[in-house]
């Protein structure tokens, strides 16, 4: 800023435009709740999309479906609670299940 009037002509001049701005806000505000659903509800699919590009097997959809539900009814302290018991209960005696399945197939070849 050169100089004390320089920042009052640019005060005065965004000033103006905002009087001009003003009527349009107030227009579209009725509509402010819906765009802002609109918005939720795509970010909500694009997460979903990425969840589930990250699993890969059927028990592991199942598992991250259930953490999904418990997180957005519950909360994330009980959506990790429960990601974790079910990880230990499900996911760990699968993975322990391809190995031992794996093993007899090698053994037997």
């Amino acid at each position: 800023m050169d100089s004390i009037y320089g920042g009052a002509g640019t005060f005065w001049v965004a000033g103006f435009i905002a009087l001009f701005i003003l009527p349009l806000v107030t227009l579209f505000q009725p509509v402010l709740p819906i765009a802002l659903s609109l918005t939720l509800i795509i970010t909500g699919y694009i997460c979903i999309q990425i969840g589930i590009d990250q699993v890969k097997t059927a028990t592991e959809r199942g598992v991250a479906g259930i953490v999904a539900v418990v997180l957005a009814t519950h909360g994330a302290a009980y959506g990790l609670a429960i990601g974790v018991i079910l990880y230990i209960l499900i996911e760990r005696t699968s993975i322990k299940k391809k190995k031992a399945d794996s093993e007899e197939f090698s053994n037997a070849g």
